[in-house]
């Protein structure tokens, strides 16, 4: 029986020197299925506490890529089908705004990729358009500043890395540049730092063909420049990027120029206080394509769900990784996971290392 399961693999140490039994860092449950099979889709908790699941992929070798939607329920995991999006997106970016509505960013189409967004609406359960970007992208860095302005930055255009970014202001009026990045990014990863500055860590410097980048840069709204941080200790692309609680961001996993041979089961966290990396904890798995599956929990523990049939959860203070224990009898990349007003994580879809889809909704329970 797999270790994920918690009945075999022996208790491991901390950083600090305390033991984690598989299963101490919590349990991952199958509860309900999609009504389809998905990957490279977007998961985000609404207001009310239901779970909009959108697009992706939804046949084998990630074919298909679909406009259709699905609404989980918080209390259950079980799917209803939602509105159908104005256009099918894999790839996308899926921002919750301040005033609950939730944006759709570009994404790969059939045979190209687009620069349209599209707005889901949660009191009227439909998708209106949205402000076009100025540049076809998919899979960039979205995130939030502040003061409510969407930055947009890297990704594919075509299958291309790009360096430009983008602004949105709150009022939605109208997509703007702002500083190019100093090197082109795409499957990088990005967070929002405690003064209010983002920073963009690692990815491809040319598509899936190009140098992954050990490189990090900071970007000043203030300015709108960007700036060379320091490097990680190693080159990563389709990592896992996420803010912790006390202003420093973890970067787990990923991969080097090899992809599925390069994989990588070390993290490391970024101090902005020290503009510095650290080496912590290494995961028990190696794992990569988890950008969409890693959750800051309430407690300010992070879980990776994503790249293995061994979900982890990342202890900051202890610096280590506990294996989750449960019924996961496979990993899947490309996962989508959202964290419930409960404190409780849905964890849903992907594929496995042969690219078949999976249609399995997981709750993680810490």
């Amino acid at each position: 029986m797999p270790a994920a399961t918690g009945a075999t693999a022996a208790p491991r140490s901390t950083a600090s020197g305390a033991s984690l039994s598989p299963g101490a860092a919590g349990t991952m449950t199958l509860v309900a299925r999609l009504g389809v099979t998905r990957a490279a889709h977007t998961a985000t908790t609404l207001r009310d506490g239901r779970v909009l699941i959108a697009g992706g992929c939804v046949e084998d070798s990630c074919e298909g890529i679909t406009a259709t939607t699905e609404l989980l329920d918080p209390a259950t995991g079980a799917s209803t089908p939602g509105p159908t999006m104005l256009q099918p997106r894999v790839g996308h970016a899926a921002v919750l705004l301040p005033e609950g509505r939730v944006l759709m960013v570009g994404g790969f189409q059939t045979g190209t990729v687009t620069a349209t967004t599209e707005l889901y609406d949660p009191a009227t359960n439909a998708f209106s358009d949205g402000p076009e970007l100025i540049e076809p992208l998919a899979d960039p860095v979205a995130l939030l500043l502040r003061d409510g302005t969407l930055l947009v930055a890297g990704g594919y255009s075509g299958h291309v890395s790009v360096a430009s970014a983008e602004l949105l202001d709150p009022g939605l009026t109208g997509f703007r540049s702002t500083g190019s990045l100093s090197t082109p990014r795409s499957a990088h990863g990005g967070a929002l730092l405690p003064d209010g500055r983002v920073i963009v860590i690692g990815g491809n410097s040319r598509g899936d063909t190009g140098t992954v980048l050990a490189s990090a840069e900071t970007y000043d709204p203030a300015t709108g420049a960007w700036t060379a941080t320091t490097d990680m200790s190693v080159p990563r692309h389709k990592l896992g990027v996420i803010a912790l609680d006390d202003g420093r961001v973890l970067v787990v996993g990923g991969s080097d120029e090899r992809d599925a041979f390069g994989q990588y089961r070390s993290a490391e966290t970024y101090d902005p206080a020290t503009e510095a990396f650290t080496a912590t904890g290494d995961m028990a798995a190696r794992r990569y394509k988890i950008s969409g599956a890693i959750v800051r929990l309430d407690d300010g523990r992070v879980l990776v769900a994503a790249g293995s049939r061994v979900p982890e959860v990342f202890d900051p203070i202890g610096g280590a990784f506990g294996r989750v224990g449960g019924d996961v009898d496979t990993g899947f990349n490309f996962s989508a996971a959202a964290l419930l007003p409960d404190g409780t994580v849905l964890v849903c879809g992907g594929y496995d290392d042969g690219i078949h889809l999976t249609d399995q909704i997981l709750r993680f329970v810490p």
